[in-house]
């Protein structure tokens, strides 16, 4: 239903290329025009996605933008429950992008993640930033920040994961019970392009998810 992935790779390419010049070790309120627009790029896919979702599943939400499809979409926790890691960064904690805050934590730390959104049916903090300031140049720039934009760029990568299991679990897709957890044993060894042959997942350079649809287990 979706073909944007190649846009997708593209986002990813280019904050590879950003944490470059820009790394992690900056602090995570950094900001810069090129991550902006790596931001914008993101937030826009996103937003497609959500409503591209909501036509395909058949559902009117009460309002047609990106919050109003989420509420609708992640009324059961199905978005707001996906986690992914950092694959260059196996120890840090996993994050949930439509709920948590950006954090580099170890994985042997018991720091979590603080909730960004003031419920799971409301747009997270990142996304409230970069549509606060969108049309607010250059102080519209602030909201590219290291922060924002990884926590993006992670939503987006989950929005994409979903939708490539949709298509055996069409009828629970949505339930969060429907999604089980999942680590990859080695992540050193992690083969994205075995995954896309089961069709599992879609490959990403950045990011691991740490969930799938059970029904795509049950049918293996």
């Amino acid at each position: 239903m979706l073909r944007l992935e190649n846009y997708y790779f593209y986002l990813e390419s280019s904050f590879i290329e950003t944490i470059r010049i820009i790394p992690f070790e900056n602090r995570s309120k950094t900001f810069s025009p090129r991550l902006y627009e790596i931001l914008q790029g993101t937030c826009s896919q996103i937003e497609s996605i959500l409503k591209s979702l909501c036509k395909e599943l058949g559902l009117t939400p009460e309002k047609g933008d990106a919050s109003g499809c989420y509420k609708t979409l992640n009324s059961n926790g199905a978005i707001s429950c996906q986690d992914v890691i950092f694959k260059t960064r196996p120890d840090w904690q996993p994050i949930r992008p439509f709920v948590c805050r950006f954090a580099c934590n170890y994985r042997s730390e018991s720091n979590l993640h603080q909730h960004s959104g003031t419920s799971e049916t409301t747009m997270p903090t990142w996304w409230s930033q970069y549509n606060r300031t969108k049309h607010d140049l250059p102080k519209g720039y602030v909201a590219g920040s290291i922060e924002n934009t990884y926590l993006a760029l992670a939503g987006l990568y989950v929005l994409h994961f979903m939708t490539s299991q949709l298509e055996r679990g069409r009828e629970s897709f949505l339930t969060q019970d429907c999604w089980v957890s999942f680590m990859p044993i080695e992540i050193d060894r992690y083969d994205p392009e075995a995954e896309i042959r089961k069709g599992v997942r879609p490959k990403s350079d950045v990011f691991v998810p740490l969930r799938e649809c059970m029904l795509h287990r049950r049918s293996r």
